[in-house]
């Protein structure tokens, strides 16, 4: 079955929608459609076909360089935004296999990264998920994890308690401490659990802290 251009759709100022065989595959410029000559209904030959795929590529390659130079991207991250600006997969695929041999992009190298910023301030469980979210496999992040934060079963409650140093300092609080009016003080636990809580902490780590925290 030949491909068919079977519709252009203008999605911008300058850029339309090529629809190939009634599905939508791939955006050009008006000036591409000027230079390949391209209407509705044309057949796509193999001429026709290497010269888009030099147009995608060489344009979805400035679009990922500019990406991966405004902050690091995950392959799989990379992958999704070039395939929602209207490039083909195969495309898309190419370009992140080249930017990875130019060691423009490292899935390793961003999970490291990614865990070093975040592994001492959020539930390992939130980061395992968030990297796993943005394409990297499980098993790299459960060796990296193990590398830099280590397996130290107190890790969830010293994140608690150096969370709860900056958003309840006991400095700030020691006049309802002081007091010791049971209901002041259940409110002031309570507000510190359900804080810690939707940080994503697990109970039993949130309640120790708690605990730990205001009985001092």
């Amino acid at each position: 079955m030949d491909d068919i251009i079977t519709k252009i759709e203008k999605i911008g100022k300058n850029k339309y929608l090529i629809y190939i065989n009634d599905e939508a595959v791939f955006a050009l410029y008006y000036s591409d459609i000027k230079k390949c000559s391209i209407k509705e209904d044309m057949v796509i030959d193999p001429g026709l076909s290497a010269s888009l795929k030099d147009i995608l590529y060489e344009r979805g390659l400035k679009r990922a360089l500019y990406l991966v130079r405004s902050r690091e991207h995950t392959a799989a991250e990379l992958t999704d935004k070039l395939c929602a600006s209207y490039y083909p997969l195969d495309t898309a695929k190419c370009i992140v296999e080249k930017l990875k041999a130019e060691h423009l992009l490292d899935d390793t190298r961003f999970a490291r990264m990614y865990i070093e910023i975040y592994g001492d301030k959020k539930p390992a469980l939130i980061v395992r998920s968030e990297l796993k979210k943005k394409g990297i496999e499980a098993g790299l992040i459960d060796d990296l994890y193990d590398e830099i934060v280590g397996d130290d079963p107190d890790t969830e409650l010293k994140q608690c308690l150096k969370l709860l140093e900056t958003k309840f300092p006991l400095k700030k609080y020691s006049s309802v401490l002081e007091a010791d009016n049971p209901k002041d003080i259940y409110t002031l636990k309570t507000k510190a659990m359900s804080f810690l809580a939707r940080k994503g902490f697990s109970f039993d780590a949130v309640s120790d802290c708690v605990k730990e925290y205001f009985d001092i």
